[in-house]
């Protein structure tokens, strides 16, 4: 299991976009398309929200990228730093090889689906 150290995340959404625009201005910044695919992703909690009332979230990622047939799972626990206007989260990330046995352990350990997200998303690195 390959594991990565923790980092901070601000994350910048951008919504009702020229899509075909705004990837060929990345380009033109040196900027290599990474993923481009579908994201399903489930956040755990236990049944009296005891992450939550902590500022914390577990969440099961899924993606499958479209580009190269990939597909991969992580595990994230997310605590916010900043309780505010702006959302900014350390991360503990690390990769999970078999998605059904890691939702049996964390049923297991009492924790429960609290929501679900599908999504299409394009990815770019600088």
């Amino acid at each position: 299991m390959s594991e990565k150290a923790p980092y901070t995340e601000i994350e910048v959404k951008i919504l009702e976009i020229d899509v075909s625009h705004v990837e060929r201005r990345l380009q033109t910044f040196g900027m290599t398309k990474t993923f481009q695919g579908l994201i399903r992703t489930a956040y755990y909690d236990s049944p009296d929200y005891a992450l939550r009332a902590q500022h914390k979230m577990l969440r099961l990622r899924e993606r499958e990228d479209l580009r190269t047939a990939e597909k991969r799972a992580e595990v994230t626990l997310k605590e916010r730093l900043v309780i505010a206007d702006t959302k900014i989260m350390k991360e503990l990330e690390t990769t999970v090889g078999d998605t059904d046995t890691f939702r049996a352990i964390l049923h297991g350990l009492g924790l429960r689906v609290h929501a679900e997200t599908e999504k299409q998303r394009i990815s770019y690195l600088y």
